[in-house]
């Protein structure tokens, strides 16, 4: 994961597919490295639910 070495973290988006739903929801996901940790931590979030 050599993109997670920026000092910031990276944003990526994707499609998820939701089963009760008939079509894909798209997601933006955060990532950012603690190496002194050596841990990886995300979040994420559908955006049409920010777009409402």
């Amino acid at each position: 994961m050599n993109k997670l070495s920026k000092k910031d973290g990276i944003f990526h988006d994707y499609y998820w597919n939701v089963e009760d739903q008939k079509h894909n929801r798209l997601k933006l996901a955060y990532f950012k490295e603690f190496k002194q940790f050596n841990w990886i931590m995300a979040s994420t979030l559908y955006l049409d639910e920010v777009e409402k």
